[in-house]
């Protein structure tokens, strides 16, 4: 039951914190149903330092539930153990509304751009310059003089094609990143039966979902561990990412699949 659940995540949880690096972070994955309690056992044992988030990752589509809303997600808690903690934030491509409607500019050579202004978010009373006819903004530019002729000689800014207008900065979709992943997961199909990457292991982990997990809070030749591995996809991932790894299971069905993939 429940109860017998969360006591025995408790104790290994204790002993998960103490194995991890002062910048680590950890991933709780769990079902809806008792993701709540087990937040509330990482946040005592973890305590008030560090970062944590509750990410939702939508794991199957909709189905019909006549009688209740239809459950369709899985939680992943994460929760780093200070204050100090790796991060490389990732991105999902644009998708084609956002395209269509924010790059509408296009350079001789093709490149296509959206405009920015240069106005500084907060005032700066030093960056109350006159920038080539034009009047500085209410709360100054947002770069100093240098940096503002070194952007219109590298093409980045457009001045005003008509008198009051105000120059602005191009910002080039090929040097663009995409949209920052957030705590919503839609993009990522759990594993099917027809997937090269099926071990046919019930609770199996699309390499997707893993491979996001470990480029955000590792870097290359780190070290990861997964406590209860199951079809090894934490291995296995962390392998070709060039990470080093510790994969650890009770299951005799669980371990035997992770040392055959």
């Amino acid at each position: 039951g429940a109860d017998s659940f969360i006591a025995m995540i408790y104790e290994r949880l204790i002993l998960m914190r103490d194995l991890m690096h002062s910048d680590g972070s950890i991933y709780v994955h769990m079902g809806p149903n008792v993701a709540s309690a087990v937040e509330a056992v990482i946040r005592e044992i973890f305590g008030s330092t560090g970062a944590s988030a509750t990410i939702t990752w939508k794991r199957v589509t909709a189905h019909g539930d006549s009688q209740r809303w239809g459950v369709i997600h899985d939680a992943i808690l994460w929760r780093t153990k200070g204050e100090s903690y790796i991060w490389n934030a990732q991105h999902e491509p644009y998708d084609d509304s956002y395209l269509s409607s924010k790059y509408t500019n296009t350079t001789p050579d093709g490149r296509r751009y959206r405009l920015d202004n240069l106005t500084s978010p907060n005032p700066r009373p030093n960056m109350m310059y006159e920038w080539r006819g034009c009047t500085p903004p209410a709360l100054g530019w947002r770069y100093e003089l240098a940096t503002m002729e070194k952007l219109y000689a590298e093409g980045r800014i457009e001045l005003p094609k008509k008198e009051g207008g105000r120059p602005q900065l191009r910002r080039f979709l090929d040097e663009g990143k995409g949209v920052p992943v957030g705590t919503v997961w839609a993009d990522i199909a759990p594993v099917n039966s027809q997937a090269k990457e099926d071990t046919r292991y019930d609770t199996q982990k699309p390499e997707a979902l893993v491979e996001r997990i470990l480029k955000a809070s590792s870097n290359e030749g780190d070290l990861v561990a997964d406590f209860f591995c199951g079809s090894g996809t934490t291995a296995a991932v962390a392998e070709k990412l060039g990470r080093k790894w510790i994969a650890t299971d009770l299951g005799k069905f669980g371990i035997h699949t992770t040392r055959k993939r």
